[in-house]
């Protein structure tokens, strides 16, 4: 997962310029996935989302997640919303 996140992020990064980009962050115990998010802290920013038990669940915590995500945006009066 974190070369597909570090792929991910620079893309995005390159993509949006200087928008903000907001990354939910549900606690990965992957180390890469951690030394990604690490590396990226200074043009992103984390926000802890659910980091419940998966077990049983198809997409993990996937719905709550988003949630958060569109809770965070609406709060912050932002017009628009891309999740990737």
């Amino acid at each position: 997962m974190g070369k597909t996140l570090d792929k991910c992020l620079s893309s995005t990064i390159k993509m949006c310029g200087e928008l903000p980009i907001i990354v939910i962050d549900d606690q990965s115990d992957d180390l890469v996935t951690r030394s990604v998010l690490k590396s990226y802290e200074r043009r992103i920013e984390r926000i802890s989302g659910e980091n419940g038990e998966k077990a049983g669940r198809r997409h993990g915590n996937l719905y709550g997640n988003i949630n958060l995500a569109c809770a965070y945006a609406i709060e912050r009066g932002y017009e628009y919303l891309m999740m990737i």
